[in-house]
C-alpha cells in the first residue's frame, strides 16, 4: 500500500515536506493501523522512500510500533 503521509494543505507548507520527524511519526501511524485491520495484521511492513523520505523511513524503522 501507498500513503500519503500530509495532508494536502500539510504539503502546501514546504517545511512539512522535509520533516523527517514528522513522516516517520506518520509511517509508524499508518503502520499501527495497519496492524489493526483484519486484512493486513498478519502481513509484513516495509518503509521505502527517497530523498527525504528515506530519512523518514530509516527513523521509522526505530520507532516502536503501537497496536
Amino acid at each position: 500500500m501507498v500513503f500519503d503521509l500530509l495532508t494536502p494543505d500539510q504539503a502546501r507548507n514546504r517545511a512539512n515536506v522535509f520533516d523527517i520527524a514528522l513522516l516517520a511519526r506518520r509511517m509508524v501511524d499508518v503502520t499501527g493501523w495497519l496492524a489493526g485491520q483484519p486484512d493486513t495484521a498478519s502481513v509484513p511492513v516495509g518503509y521505502f522512500g527517497a530523498s527525504t523520505g528515506a530519512g523518514a523511513a530509516l527513523a521509522a524503522a526505530r520507532i516502536p510500533v503501537s497496536r
